[in-house]
């Protein structure tokens, strides 16, 4: 056990916390002008007062018109400009995501309770053992422009996302290699399109066939990559993505997109042509998405009016829980969110196990909740609570434990720190994150004698950072939010997506041993159709993944602050985050 000499000091990372929410907290109350409207929305012209004349005849009252009924959302986590990702083939980031789902409709939906819901499909019934799916269409499909959308829209945007030439760049393989023939086409292994298992039987039955039973495949295609995209406007706009801009684009979904200026806004006005416009249209006349990178400026823009919709900055949470009416705008739900560093397993000193175990016993998760409190709860896994895998009890060693992490550390050859490379922590830059990455940085100084320095910059920077030579020896931060609630998504992405993917490619995060260890038990646990058995097998590769051989340091979950103007009505909220298709505000 631990001794209290051995804790950081939690007064040490509470005034870093308070210097960051006083920080904040001035810019948003600084000055009551109203941030400026977007371009293009400029006031009309002011006329001059006809000429008196001469008394007339009162004409009959009209009745006065109704005002504007418009929405004001920032772009969320501050990402500012989604860029390709307005492509739903190269949908990946949370802002990506968001953008998609306002503007395209696919198979199914999640409901209130992250249930499977018929949206383009009307219903799917499996074969025998569900490894081929048939999905009915709706027949009243259309695209913003009235065009009729068939089974062969879905099955040409499945083969073209799958492509390995996607003009984004690639695409989101991970959501795709279920299907049969997927995986090979996307790596070249074969180079016609139609080896892969997607077919319009008539135009409105679509069926894939699966590389094995899959019973979580209706809840996959919730994914925006499952949408339907417009062949003719890609094949003749395509090139560097223009057929996304507003003069091009055509959606199926809630809304289309109209105006774009790149790194300020988006407007989106209803759809008429969306197949639940008539029945559950948005109710209201236009959505502008704001894009607020700085916490500050956003939370500033919701209490002036500007903003209907924001993710409350963890320096003014404790603000806006005392604030009487501020306080009755807040929602708090848990998000399917991990927050992690990826470990590059092949470079020394981290290539010993020992090294990558002390480096996650030597973070006191319970002082960095305490720090962003309200914001996070401390994570030993990477599943989130209730998907099928986590266990609470799984990484026991995993809690705080100075004194073995120096012991570990020593064992590997680095007694009290001595000898050990300075590295670095490479992260896009937030408040939140420099707080955290400073109490790290200050852990892995007071416990294991080691400095790690960061280097947190804008997301486009990071990647040109970390291929730059000399390569500097780092840790990368990334969080995982599930695309669609089972865990085949969080587990199917680490083994493809960084086991197996992109990262296996660079020579500090490849080679990892336990690749053929975890990558099977994911593979089982896909086909499956027990419960029980996807749980335990998810669980060991968990276990691998963060402690027998961590590849990834698990370090907190997220609880999402979300603050919501009474006017906006019809907006549900799950792990999943905020689900805009029934949205309505009042004048």
């Amino acid at each position: 056990m631990s001794t209290n000499s051995n804790r950081i000091s939690r007064r040490r990372l509470l005034k870093a916390a308070m210097f960051t929410g006083a920080t904040a907290g001035l810019a948003a109350c600084g000055g009551g002008a109203r941030p400026a409207a977007p371009a293009g929305e400029a006031p009309p012209p002011t006329e001059a007062p006809p000429a008196a004349e001469a008394p007339q005849e009162a004409p009959a009252a009209e009745a006065p018109a109704r005002a504007e009924r418009v929405l004001y959302l920032n772009m969320p986590s501050f990402y500012g400009d989604p860029g390709a990702g307005t492509d739903p083939g190269c949908s990946g980031g949370a802002n990506t995501v968001f953008t998609n789902q306002l503007m395209f409709s696919a198979l199914v939906y999640l409901n209130e309770k992250m249930e499977p819901t018929p949206d383009c499909a009307e219903s799917w019934t499996p074969n025998e053992d569900s490894s081929v799916w048939t999905f009915k269409l709706r027949k009243d499909l259309k695209w913003s422009d009235g065009t009729p959308i068939t089974a062969k829209d879905f099955e040409w945007t499945v083969k073209r996302n799958v492509s390995p030439d996607i003009s984004c760049g690639g695409g989101i393989l991970y959501m795709m290699d279920i299907i049969k023939g997927a995986a090979d086409y996307a790596g070249k292994v074969t180079t016609d399109p139609d080896t892969i298992g997607v077919k319009a039987l008539d135009d409105y039955t679509l069926q894939f066939e699966l590389t094995g039973p899959a019973g979580f495949f209706p809840i996959m295609v919730s994914y925006p990559t499952y949408s339907p995209l417009p062949k003719d406007r890609i094949e003749q706009y395509g090139k560097d993505t223009q057929w996304t801009q507003p003069q091009y684009v055509l959606s199926n979904g809630p809304f289309k997109m109209t105006e774009w200026k790149r790194d300020e806004y988006m407007t989106l006005l209803p759809n008429e042509h969306w197949h639940g416009y008539t029945e559950q249209a948005p109710g209201l006349d236009k959505l502008t998405v704001r894009m607020l990178k700085n916490q500050a400026t956003a939370i500033a823009a919701y209490e002036t009016g500007e903003l209907d919709v924001i993710e409350v900055p963890t320096g003014d949470l404790p603000r806006v829980k005392s604030d009487p009416v501020l306080s009755q705008q807040l929602i708090t739900y848990a998000e399917l969110f991990t927050q992690y560093m990826l470990i590059p397993v092949s470079a020394k000193p981290f290539d010993d196990v020992r090294v990558r175990q002390a480096l996650a016993i030597a973070i006191d998760r319970d002082a960095i909740a305490d720090v962003l409190a309200g914001t996070v709860t401390p994570a030993y896994q990477f599943l989130p609570p209730t998907m099928l895998g986590y266990d609470k009890d799984l990484n026991p060693e995993m809690a705080y434990n100075p004194d073995k992490a120096r012991q570990l550390l020593a064992d590997a050859g680095f007694p009290n720190g001595e000898g050990f490379p300075k590295f670095w922590i490479n992260s896009n830059h937030t408040d939140d994150y420099q707080t955290m990455f400073e109490a790290i940085s200050a852990m892995y100084k007071d416990v294991l004698g080691i400095e790690m320095e960061l280097a947190l910059m804008d997301p486009g920077a990071r990647g040109a950072w970390r291929e730059q030579e000399p390569r500097r020896l780092h840790l990368w931060r990334e969080r995982w939010g599930m695309d669609f609630p089972d865990s085949h998504n969080s587990m199917n992405f680490m083994v493809t997506g960084r086991l197996k993917g992109d990262y296996s490619k660079i020579p500090e995060w490849g080679g990892y041993k336990s690749t053929d260890r975890v990558a099977p038990l994911v593979e089982e646990a896909a086909r499956s159709a027990d419960p029980a058995r996807r749980h335990e097998l998810y669980r060991q590769a968990d276990r691998i993944l963060t402690w027998e051989d961590p590849y990834l340091i698990p370090i907190y979950y997220y609880v999402a602050n979300l603050m919501m103007k009474p006017r906006v009505k019809g907006v549900y909220v799950t792990g999943m985050g905020p689900t805009y298709r029934r949205v309505s505000v009042e004048s």
